[in-house]
């Protein structure tokens, strides 16, 4: 169960990333074409995302993209550290767990 519960983790991580990176991407060139917030457009799932209130230039465009590249690499990675520890978790217990059954060990 574990390890099916890993994989998952680390795809609501890639999902979530990818996601991001194309709402950062496409965020900038609205930016850059416009000079409007694309948040303010996007409903409901601006919920799922930080809130940043870009300026409406070019450099709010490169902001905007460079912001939801940071959060979208900082979930990727976030996501990775838990599957990772949760398996490595699950690998201590198991170890602790078959110490413990060995013939000649007192438990205390």
């Amino acid at each position: 169960m574990i390890p099916v519960f890993s994989i998952l983790i680390k795809s609501l991580g890639e999902i979530y990333a990818t996601l991001g990176m194309a709402v950062g991407v496409g965020g900038c060139i609205f930016i850059w074409l416009s000079k409007l917030n694309p948040l303010d457009l996007m409903g409901e799932i601006e919920r799922v995302f930080p809130s940043l209130f870009p300026e409406q230039t070019f450099f709010g465009g490169v902001l905007f993209l460079v912001y939801f590249g940071i959060i979208s690499f900082a979930v990727f990675i976030g996501s990775y550290f838990l599957a990772e520890s949760m398996e490595i978790m699950v690998g201590i217990a198991k170890g602790i767990r078959l110490l413990l059954e060995e013939p000649g060990h007192s438990r205390r």
